[in-house]
């Protein structure tokens, strides 16, 4: 299977350095202005199915991208952003500074009424094996969030913890990875050679 994953556009929480979760945030004006210069670098990929996240900056983005495609999106509450429960809608610098004070590495903390990184990471994992599953010969779009992607990844490319700068998602960044069921090959990771 061939996957592309792509992190949603901007919103205005990203702007302020926000942490959103599963807050629903709408993509700001520049959040539209990246999805289109991403729609129309994908508009000659070939892809067979495109999954989003539940959440409006990813739905949103899916759409403009599917203009060129006009194939059925499927919304998938299995692709929403990692719950940070109550550290939601907090600074990324305070919601740090809380993980950091716990003494739980950050991918194991668990906020209340939250998930941690490794159950976002089993919930992805778990998604991405049922779709290559169905579709082992397909191009499979997913349209999902920073963290969510990040766990991902690190799956995918076994890469340590310690070596997250290598994986970091900007806005609308574009990951490309042939999957087999035993390798995988990296095509692409955080590319947003479409806002230059």
């Amino acid at each position: 299977m061939r996957l592309l994953i792509v992190r949603h556009g901007e919103t205005e929480y990203n702007t302020k350095k926000i942490f959103q979760g599963i807050i629903n945030e709408k993509l700001n004006q520049n959040g539209i202005d990246q999805a289109n210069k991403l729609s129309v670098r994908l508009k000659d990929e070939k892809i067979d199915l495109i999954f989003s996240s539940t959440l409006d900056r990813a739905k949103k983005t899916a759409e403009i991208i599917n203009k060129y495609h006009n194939l059925e999106i499927q919304f998938k509450d299995e692709l929403k952003e990692k719950n940070f429960g109550d550290l939601q809608g907090k600074p990324w610098k305070k919601l740090i500074e809380i993980v950091k004070k716990s003494g739980v590495e950050f991918h194991k903390y668990k906020p209340r009424n939250g998930e941690s990184g490794v159950e976002a990471q089993k919930r992805i994992i778990n998604f991405l094996n049922k779709i290559l599953e169905k579709y082992p010969e397909k191009t499979v779009l997913f349209v999902t969030h920073g963290a969510v992607i990040m766990e991902l990844l690190f799956h995918l490319t076994k890469l340590p913890r310690s070596e997250s700068k290598k994986i970091e998602q900007n806005n609308t960044a574009l990951n490309i990875i042939e999957i087999d069921t035993n390798k995988h090959k990296i095509h692409l990771i955080n590319c947003t050679n479409h806002l230059d």
